[in-house]
């Protein structure tokens, strides 16, 4: 299974994804992999987070940067469209003799900026397509999107999200919310990518260490919060 973050910060875009892929029935026994990467760079300003049959995404992803950059394709409504039109005609090369109902599920977001209308400005914008409706082109205009397992981390996300926040605040929430919501569903688990996408510097995957320091800070402060219930501290 899979959850897909994205969640705007005040001066950049943060997407972030688990890496855990589940075989079997999800009611039994499931065999498990933590190396299933679904957040990817796509475009100086794009990043792309898909959830979906883990073969059947990689074909689909596969040279997809040098495609956009051939033909120069770089920020966030272009980027939408065209992986709107690819992703569709693939789909129905592949799967035509299917009825839509049938068709493996996949969904993508799209997290990036686009050019404004005034003084060149850079303009966040969060999208989503899916298989499911014939990858249509949805607007996340709330600030966030969530993908995968989205019932406990939209509880969180109402809770904790303020869209005025700085990435590093964010780029925080969001490896909270994933880990977090590892610790109740086990389809969701392995390591945490975290991508910041900026106006300034574009599209930048933190490293490991990176991350592992941010998981650190948040589980110093579930402890005090613990203690702070507990009348400890």
């Amino acid at each position: 299974m899979t959850l897909l973050v994205a969640l705007q910060a005040i001066d950049a875009i943060v997407l972030a994804g688990d890496n855990r892929g589940t075989f079997g029935d999800p009611r039994g026994f499931m065999a498990i992999s933590d190396v299933r990467k679904k957040v990817f760079k796509i475009s100086h300003y794009c990043g792309l987070g898909i959830a979906g049959p883990p073969d059947i995404a990689s074909n689909l992803l596969k040279n997809l940067e040098q495609q956009l950059d051939s033909q120069n394709i770089v920020f966030a409504d272009d980027v939408t469209l065209f992986l709107r039109d690819r992703f569709r005609t693939q789909y129905n090369d592949w799967f035509q003799q299917f009825p839509m109902e049938r068709r493996p599920l996949m969904g993508v977001i799209i997290a990036g900026y686009e050019k404004g209308f005034t003084n060149g400005e850079m303009v966040p914008r969060i999208y989503t397509i899916s298989s499911e409706f014939d990858y249509a082109p949805m607007l996340c205009d709330q600030g966030f999107c969530l993908l995968g397992l989205p019932l406990f981390p939209t509880y969180l996300v109402n809770r904790l999200y303020d869209l005025s926040a700085p990435k590093e605040s964010v780029a925080a929430l969001a490896e909270y919310i994933i880990s977090e919501t590892a610790t109740q569903d086990p389809k969701v688990g392995g390591p945490v990518t975290i991508a910041v996408i900026s106006p300034d510097h574009g599209y930048r995957e933190l490293e490991t260490g990176e991350i592992a320091n941010i998981h650190l800070r948040n589980k110093e402060q579930m402890r005090k919060l613990k203690e702070y219930f507990s009348g400890i501290g």
